[in-house]
């Protein structure tokens, strides 16, 4: 490449200003991370365009690769800390690959508790500093309101109840509660919150 190019001026410029604190900030010094993810630190040192290119697919494979194992790892911690309770005895994690990523979606949304759900592309807030719009209990709109406690919802609760192991649901332990829920169970909490949002969002805008 050229010296005197715009390109390569602006390269020498983004690596004289490289900084590890602010790679999202620096395209160079976010490419140099990859470069030593992959084990590719030497292609740096000379930035050749022809052996960069030689080396595109090794290199994106390899981190293809290892951002593949750090989801899968993340995904097994995750599991063995939300059902090591449920535990067989053995070790062995309860297997939920017969469950729908759409109703494992809306399970994570619930069990993290923010109050916001993404359904079919679509938001859907609960106002939780506000007092509920539905319903006449005085009660903020927080997540344990909408799952437990708004009347209006009363009639789809039922079999979401029915399966959760509780005497007694309260804001201290409903995650909990949620949390050990069995995979062959999610349809229950997936049917009663879509149901619900859908209930929810009619009435408002009606």
């Amino acid at each position: 490449m050229d010296e005197n190019r715009i390109a390569r001026t602006c390269l020498k410029a983004l690596i004289l200003n490289y900084n590890p604190k602010e790679i999202k900030f620096n395209w160079a010094s976010n490419f140099k991370s990859i470069l030593d993810r992959s084990n590719h630190q030497h292609l740096w040192k000379e930035l050749d365009p022809n052996k960069l290119y030689s080396s595109k697919t090794k290199i994106t494979d390899t981190i293809k690769t290892l951002l593949k194992n750090e989801d899968m790892e993340r995904s097994q911690n995750s599991l063995k800390h939300y059902y090591g309770s449920q535990l067989a005895g053995n070790n062995r994690l309860i297997d939920i690959t017969s469950v729908p990523f759409y109703k494992l979606r809306i399970f994570a949304q619930v069990r993290l508790n923010p109050g916001i759900f993404y359904l079919r592309g679509e938001k859907h807030s609960l106002d939780h500093e506000m007092n509920c719009k539905l319903c006449n209990l005085d009660s903020h709109e927080d997540l344990f309101h909408f799952l437990y406690e708004c009347r209006v919802h009363e009639s789809s609760r039922s079999s979401l109840l029915s399966n959760l192991v509780c005497d007694e649901i309260s804001r201290d332990n409903h995650l909990n509660m949620i949390s050990k829920l069995k995979p062959e169970d999610y349809t229950y909490l997936y049917d009663f919150v879509t149901t619900c949002l859908k209930r929810r969002k009619f009435i408002l805008e009606e």
